[in-house]
């Protein structure tokens, strides 16, 4: 009897969630509940009962340990689902499938986050637009542009308004700021937990948190990408009468990072780059070994990151068209908010930069002819030579 009692016992082990196929988009929401009660009420109580049978998985159906709760009820609801919800399910998984590289076209560059972070010292904005655009900008894989020209002048850029300290409309815009980046990225959070919990993926249908997974990944990356910023490049903004640090060693670096972290909430987090009060200066490091091997594990992070997006979302389960459009543009609204308040601290950046590798990156007047000189500072070599990275 004991012998019976643990075979029994081991073919039998309960599911790590049962929290999906309780709720559902609102386009299609009554016809998978009246499928789920009237058509699959048993495959729906085993499947909350989270007690998974080995010895009941169908294997030629595509079922193993990880999805024996969840593919029985999952071919059920698909078979007592009309061909034409079907048909507007795919439409909306390819939507779905090719939302990680609309927001990647759309979302902030590593270096232009890594500028804001490091040269701007406002990490913690940087930190909640990298939630709210998880997916980075790169034009080619392995190719890296000079982050230096992020903040160079052309002649055909519009000069940036620089509110003083004393004015106070420096706080005003701050707050405006930081409420923007909130609300994008309370959207991009709900919106992610919904695609958890109201819909399954058929990548693995029994993980409920493959999206959430996705959204994480995007922040980690932009936090490697300030690492490898900082390996190229060394940026301080402080007030115009500010000494700014001068040991370039990245030990060195890593030892003050409790200093820095208060300097950051007390002089430069909550001012925004713009505020006339302040003066940037960047200075160039020769390109290292660990730098160029940090900058291909970034590109392949990224693409990678964007790869697993596409898988999860296009094998989205039980959304409609319509509720893949409001997806998508939930998604797309919180990185385009975002870009806005990133373009807004980099040209403040830029105009207050005093400069670059010792050089004045500013516009300068020729003689007496009321001529403008623009000047782009010299490139740091590459191994790739690219063209200029524009904001």
């Amino acid at each position: 009897m004991d012998l019976v009692n643990a075979t029994a016992s081991t073919d039998q082990f309960k599911s790590s969630s049962v929290d999906q196929f309780q709720r559902w988009y609102p386009q299609y929401r009554h016809v998978f509940d009246n499928i789920t009660r009237a058509n699959c009420s048993v495959e729906y109580r085993n499947y909350k009962s989270g007690i998974i049978n080995s010895t009941n998985i169908n294997y030629l159906a595509g079922g193993d340990k990880f999805t024996a709760l969840t593919q029985p009820l999952i071919d059920c609801i698909l078979d007592n689902t009309s061909e034409y919800l079907k048909g507007s399910m795919t439409s909306a998984q390819v939507l779905l499938g090719i939302m990680p590289t609309i927001i990647t076209f759309l979302g902030p560059s590593h270096d232009e986050m890594a500028m804001l972070s490091n040269v701007g010292r406002r990490p913690l904005l940087a930190a909640g637009i990298s939630l709210a655009a998880p997916s980075a900008y790169f034009s080619r894989a392995f190719e890296y542009f000079d982050p230096s020209e992020i903040l160079c002048h052309h002649k055909y850029r519009r000069t940036q308004y620089r509110p003083k300290l004393d004015d106070g409309w420096w706080i005003l815009v701050s707050i405006l700021e930081y409420g923007v980046v909130a609300g994008s990225c309370w959207n991009i959070v709900v919106n992610t937990r919904q695609v958890n919990l109201w819909s399954v993926s058929s990548l693995a249908s029994d993980a409920d948190f493959l999206p959430g997974l996705w959204l994480a990944f995007g922040p980690c990356i932009h936090f490697f990408s300030c690492f490898v910023f900082r390996l190229r490049l060394q940026g301080w903004r402080d007030t115009k009468d500010g000494i700014p640090e001068r040991d370039t060693s990245l030990l060195s670096w890593f030892k003050s990072t409790p200093r820095r972290l208060l300097d950051f909430l007390t002089i430069t987090e909550f001012v925004p780059c713009a505020t006339e009060e302040y003066v940037s200066r960047i200075e160039g490091h020769t390109e290292s070994k660990i730098f160029l091997a940090s900058a291909w594990l970034e590109s392949t992070f990224t693409i990678l990151h964007v790869v697993f997006g596409t898988l999860v979302f296009s094998g989205t389960l039980f959304v409609g068209t319509k509720d893949a459009l409001g997806i998508v543009g939930r998604y797309i609204a919180g990185v385009a908010f975002c870009r806005i308040i990133l373009m807004y601290e980099l040209a403040g950046l830029r105009e207050s930069c005093g400069s670059i590798d010792g050089e004045d990156p500013k516009p300068k007047v020729q003689g007496g002819d009321n001529r403008v000189e623009y000047r782009m500072r010299d490139k740091v070599p590459t191994v790739v030579e690219s063209p200029t990275h524009t904001v």
